[in-house]
This record gives C-alpha cells, sequence and structure tokens, in this order.
C-alpha cells in the first residue's frame, strides 16, 4: 500500500518558506525525493510532492502545507 501524507511547515521566516517552495517547485511534481515520515512510518521511502501552498500569517511568518505521496520509482 502506498501511502500518502499532509505535512504543514508553520512559523518559517521568507527564506526558509522561499527555500521549501523552490525545492517542492524545482521537482515540478513529479521528480521523486527521498523522505523520512515520523513513527509508525519512519522509513526511508521515495515520495513526490504533487500540491503545495504557501500562505503569509503575519509578517516574516509563513506556513506551507502539501501533500506527499508515494512512489515507487
Amino acid at each position: 500500500v502506498l501511502l500518502r501524507a499532509d505535512a504543514s511547515f508553520d512559523l518559517r521566516d521568507s527564506q526558509e518558506a522561499r527555500a521549501v517552495s523552490h525545492f517542492f517547485a524545482s521537482r515540478k511534481g513529479a521528480e521523486s525525493f527521498i523522505l523520512k515520515l515520523p513513527p509508525p512510518y519512519d522509513l526511508d521511502k521515495l515520495y513526490v510532492a504533487r500540491s503545495w501552498n504557501s500562505s503569509i500569517v503575519f509578517y516574516n511568518n509563513y506556513s506551507i502545507k502539501c501533500q506527499f505521496e508515494e512512489v515507487t520509482k
């Protein structure tokens, strides 16, 4: 069974929010990367982030929400 996980990166400053968004955007929702989820799913597996969004909560305080999907290759 392939996993799907929602994740949030909250309380990020503008530099970190740009870096996370750039990481996802550069892979265009297709290129996989190794991710280790928290227990009980704490194994290195391949995932893609097909969708994500970034929002500003307050000055220099961003939140990024994304959905990881496990892939086989």
